[in-house]
């Protein structure tokens, strides 16, 4: 629940005030709890086993695998970790040798690791019946399965058809412009970053010093 409702009250800021949120929450529990309604019928344990198999299968491995691949090869992963430092500003001096380690899971362990269950989950959802109990669902309540766990991969190319119908130029020049991060995308502390158009690819070379930040221990003589 917190996971929608932060999304949405991100992407509506008119929507952070007490009222209008008390509200939306209220609308959004609402709706959940008809929805829920089905799953308390006499066949209500044969939708939950059919929403349960499906919804959380393969279609939220794929988001994850091209949230990963966006973050590591369109944004940039030298960019990511600089935003890391900027937002956390203060760091362990050892942070920096641990850079190598998420690198290389960003860049290659999650994406195989993501690459390998898929094909698992695809591979055991092409090979066996879904069932409960002695019930074996049929194949249209498979098709319906299936149609539930696509819902959540639609989202991709329908959102990247959007950012790219709102850019201008070629079909090349829209992706580049829809990869970009925003040009106001810095730090909101009271540091403030010098301003600067992020453009991608974008390689940032970080240092112990990126990571030293304020992190020092107090002196006992001065206590």
């Amino acid at each position: 629940m917190e996971g929608i409702t932060t999304a949405v009250i991100d992407e509506f800021p008119s929507l952070r005030g007490w009222r209008r949120k008390a509200l939306f929450l209220s609308g959004l529990c609402l709706a959940f709890y008809l929805l829920g309604l089905l799953l308390i019928t006499e066949g209500g344990i044969y939708w939950f086993t059919l929403i349960d198999a499906y919804s959380t299968s393969f279609g939220l491995i794929i988001v994850a695998l091209f949230m990963c691949l966006g973050v590591t090869f369109c944004y940039g992963v030298n960019q990511f970790c600089q935003d890391i430092v900027d937002m956390i500003r203060q760091c362990p001096p050892w942070c920096s040798r641990l850079v190598p380690y998420f690198k290389a899971c960003w860049v290659i362990v999650t994406p195989g690791t993501l690459l390998f269950i898929l094909f698992y989950v695809f591979l055991d959802l092409s090979g066996t019946r879904l069932h409960y109990g002695a019930y074996q669902f049929p194949r249209w309540g498979q098709a319906l399965g299936v149609c539930v766990g696509v819902l959540s991969c639609i989202q991709i190319p329908l959102w990247a058809g959007i950012a790219l119908c709102k850019e201008s130029g070629t079909l090349a020049a829209r992706f580049r412009k829809a990869i970009r991060p925003r040009s106001s995308w810095r730090s909101a502390s009271s540091r403030q970053l010098p301003h600067q158009v992020i453009d991608v690819p974008y390689t940032v070379n970080l240092t112990v010093s990126d990571f030293a930040g304020v992190w020092q221990l107090p002196d006992p003589s001065e206590a």
